[in-house]
């Protein structure tokens, strides 16, 4: 016996509570980058744009990034893939799409 099949239902908006986890991550992130780009000035000698930065994005004086690379992650991450495209173009080519279309199925 074939039982029937129901009809889609439509999408429910978010509720509060789940809008409220997703600003908070987004916050998350953004704190995290915020506080890795003053990290970056801090190391690189930016002194200024690194106590105007802790101003503008409301960052505590004390604070670290998780991971303390010694030049700064973002420059040693970026560096890196820098290097890595002038030496390995047609891997970091690859690399990228894959990133890419990691991102785009989220979506």
């Amino acid at each position: 016996m074939a039982s029937a099949q129901q009809p889609p239902q439509p999408s429910q908006p978010p509720s509060l509570d789940q809008m409220n986890t997703d600003q908070e991550m987004s916050w998350e992130g953004d704190k995290m980058f915020n506080i890795y780009i003053y990290d970056y000035c801090q190391k690189r000698g930016f002194k200024k744009t690194a106590r105007e930065l802790l101003l503008e994005a409301d960052i505590a004086t004390d604070s670290q990034p998780p991971i303390n690379a010694k030049q700064g992650l973002l420059f040693e991450s970026v560096f890196s893939l820098f290097s890595m495209s002038l030496t390995h173009p047609r891997n970091f080519r690859q690399m990228v799409e894959r990133i890419l279309d990691a991102i785009h199925s989220e979506e």
